[in-house]
């Protein structure tokens, strides 16, 4: 059985200044994944600026996912402001649960 991507690129501002064009964009994606595919891949470019916002909205995007059954991943492990903004925030690290998630930890390729 073959397994469809569907993939949503983000990339430049994705702050709270342009969160409720983020958020639309990422609903219709999981929308469309539930539609036709079992997986969206979320592809967060190195050309990012991120705040708190987007962490926020990705976990709560991988939870409205869950309840459709569509499994959400990111393309590659966090970097750059996203990175930063996750470990200023606690959100990884040593024992957090979203480390698999944000870091691809415990992820064979």
């Amino acid at each position: 059985m073959s397994t469809d991507y569907q993939t949503l690129l983000l990339t430049g501002d994705l702050t709270i200044k342009s969160s409720t064009q983020t958020k639309q964009r990422v609903e219709e994606a999981l929308a469309g994944a539930a539609i036709g595919t079992a997986t969206l891949l979320v592809d967060i470019t190195d050309e990012h600026d991120a705040d708190l916002t987007l962490a926020q909205l990705l976990l709560s995007a991988k939870k409205t996912a869950e309840r459709a059954q569509v499994a959400f991943r990111l393309k590659r492990p966090v970097a750059g402001s996203l990175l930063a903004v996750l470990t200023r925030g606690g959100l990884i690290g040593a024992g957090a649960p979203d480390n698999e998630f944000w870091l691809h930890e415990g992820v064979t390729q």
